[in-house]
């Protein structure tokens, strides 16, 4: 991350003694540290679908183009807290995904970290990632997505009352994620 002027004098001379007359100047860029400059979900979103995939995307190459058979052997740079079991793989040479294989939990915050010390795909240690990046996200909370009562569908907030229900009818409560039955059935109040 530094920045070079390279100069050449004037005054360098042909083997003939003629000098070049004028300076001869430019100036050149040393690559940054290796930087997460984007992640998805992104740092503090709420409400994130539990089945969403987490995204890393990197200023430049970490790892070189290669084949699915070789996806094991690369950095698997993520750090998930609470733990999340799941598959990643580098879709491009700067593009890391997270894939969970079952739907994160529900209303939890998710602390992410990618930590220092990561390697570029040249490998040079003071191109490295220079201090561990930290985000969180936090999932959507429990929801019922719909109740059924009889043959009437109600959605949550939605004003209605079903009327000539039959005395014995059958109450279905939808959810957006999967719940824990024996508790769930212990919050029905009638």
């Amino acid at each position: 991350n530094s920045s070079y002027e390279v100069r050449l004098s004037g005054q360098a001379a042909a083997q003939n003694g003629v000098l070049l007359g004028a300076d001869v100047s430019f100036q050149v860029n040393t690559v940054t540290c290796l930087q997460v400059v984007r992640v998805f979900p992104a740092d503090g979103a709420n409400q994130v679908e539990t089945t969403s995939q987490i995204t890393v995307l990197f200023n430049r190459p970490v790892v070189a183009l290669g084949i699915a058979e070789e996806q094991p052997e690369l950095p698997q740079p993520l750090e998930i807290t609470p733990a999340a079991s799941g598959k990643g793989e580098w879709v491009s040479t700067s593009v890391y995904v997270f894939t969970p294989d079952q739907p994160l939990r529900t209303g939890t915050r998710y602390t992410l970290a990618v930590r220092r010390g990561l390697a570029d795909s040249t490998n040079a240690p003071d191109a490295a990632l220079a201090e561990t990046f930290r985000w969180q996200f936090t999932t959507l909370p429990p929801r019922v997505a719909e109740i059924q009562v009889g043959n009437t569908s109600i959605l949550p907030g939605q004003d209605f009352v079903p009327t000539n229900v039959a005395l014995i009818p059958e109450i279905v409560f939808s959810f957006g994620q999967k719940m824990d039955a024996a508790i769930t059935n212990k919050a029905i109040i009638l």
